[in-house]
């Protein structure tokens, strides 16, 4: 790209993007690691109980928004400061771990889990956006909290009515199907019985006629009438 921008006199902007806080539209192909928020996000929406494996739970990231990035282009593509050739880094200048992301997680989804890490020692990556900020007027406005919400917003977490067998069998339907939009996220029963167990995975969180949706992204969902309700 330097050798291009030089011979043709054409001033070109290289933009080095760090990681952004989004889930990529598609399934990845076979071969592809996947990004730590596909890892949380299986992980989180499943019933593995078993320890989540990440580089290091103490690695440092530095993570931005989709929306952040496209005005980072957009402000490359209009500006008229610098050089012929510039690389600039387009970041928020903040780290993150992976301890962090895990926790925001497994505090939205209720669930426990135990982090272990492959590597030895952690590592960091976090960008310094002064160049963006002089040459593109830019900066990361979107915090990791927000772009996080967003990510976990478009899914709708239901509580399912009835932790027998109906209920069971909507918790293995949706996985079947394959819902990336629904995450079931507990039973209500009105079995006081049931409390703390978890069916297919899915805790048993209250009974079901004092226990409402906490956030505005939960809604219940309740077997067909009919169905069977066997322990």
């Amino acid at each position: 790209m330097e050798t291009f921008a030089k011979r043709t006199g054409i001033k070109t902007i290289n933009l080095r993007v760090f990681n952004i806080a989004a889930l990529p539209p598609r399934r990845r192909r076979p071969g592809l690691h996947p990004t730590i928020f596909e890892s949380l996000m299986e992980f989180f929406t499943s019933t593995a109980r078993r320890p989540l494996a990440v580089s290091h739970v103490r690695s440092v990231r530095d993570y931005l928004d989709v929306d952040d990035v496209m005005d980072a282009i957009w402000r490359a593509l209009e500006t008229k400061r610098g050089g012929t050739y510039e690389v600039v880094n387009i970041g928020s200048g903040k780290g993150t771990s992976i301890a962090q992301l895990a926790l925001f997680f497994g505090t939205f989804f209720n669930k426990p889990y135990v982090l272990k890490s492959r590597a030895s020692r952690p590592d960091a990556s976090v960008c310094d956006p002064s160049k963006a900020r002089r040459l593109l007027l830019w900066q990361a406005r979107v915090s990791l909290q927000s772009s996080l919400r967003k990510l976990i917003g478009a899914k709708r977490r239901v509580l399912i009515v009835g932790a027998g067998a109906a209920g069971r069998e909507v918790v293995k339907e949706v996985r079947r199907e394959k819902r990336s939009d629904i995450i079931p996220i507990g039973f209500v029963d009105d079995d006081p019985r049931k409390r703390g167990k978890s069916p297919a995975g899915v805790s048993v969180r209250g009974l079901s006629g004092n226990t409402r949706p906490t956030r505005s992204s939960s809604r219940y969902l309740q077997p067909e009438a009919g169905s069977s309700s066997g322990s």
